[in-house]
């Protein structure tokens, strides 16, 4: 696939559902955004990640909680899937699925 600006784009397959999202080599276990959107505790209560301020840093919180409840861990599922929340090398969040 080519990008504007006439370069090739690279993919990969999300480790979840096998939609394509840009190839990060350094991510190769990464999710996508549709998929982020599922994660839950063990419990089931759904969670979410981001950047704690622009310098970075990884908070997780409970999604519907106001004020946002904070959710400690970086383990997240997916039904039985386990994954982990990970601060990006240069920003953002990635989420990997564990390795089977």
């Amino acid at each position: 696939m080519t990008a504007n600006d006439g370069e090739t784009q690279e993919w990969q397959k999300c480790a979840h559902c096998g939609r394509a999202i840009p190839a990060m080599p350094r991510y190769p276990r990464a999710i996508c955004d549709v998929c982020c959107a599922l994660l839950t505790d063990a419990s089931g209560r759904r969670v979410a990640f981001v950047n704690e301020d622009a310098f970075g840093g990884l908070t997780g919180f409970y999604v519907g909680t106001e004020p946002p409840e904070p959710y400690l861990l970086h383990e997240c599922f997916i039904g039985a899937a386990v994954f982990h929340a990970q601060e990006g090398r240069f920003g953002g969040v990635v989420v990997q699925a564990d390795l089977p």
